[in-house]
């Protein structure tokens, strides 16, 4: 089960959830959604305190799959230490077309 399941069913419990791992109520539910890493020791916790129902694998795998969903490539220009807007971008989940416009476009710019 995943950690925003468990907190849907188990709503009750989320301040005790809180309070074991030592985080607060908003950085548990960014676990949840996938918006954070869940850390090693937090991930244990978490599984203790729901009783395996959400294992320390199903506490980490949200935001794997967010972080793969939401993957995307850019061509920026460095001044300095500073970055400009994209000059091209493309995520991971376009068309194969639109991957070839994107390299393309860096190989105009770098030509």
């Amino acid at each position: 089960m995943n950690l925003k399941d468990w907190i849907k069913q188990n709503p009750e419990k989320l301040n005790t959830l809180c309070e074991a791992t030592g985080k607060a109520e908003a950085t548990i539910r960014s676990y949840a959604f996938g918006y954070r890493r869940v850390p090693e020791a937090v991930a244990q916790v978490i599984a203790r305190h729901t009783e395996n129902a959400v294992s320390v694998c199903d506490a980490q795998r949200k935001y794997s799959e967010r972080a793969q969903k939401h993957s995307a490539f850019a061509l920026v220009k460095l001044t300095g230490n500073k970055t400009s807007k994209p000059l091209a971008k493309v995520r991971v989940d376009q068309p194969q077309s639109d991957k070839c416009d994107f390299v393309s476009s860096v190989m105009r710019l770098v030509s």
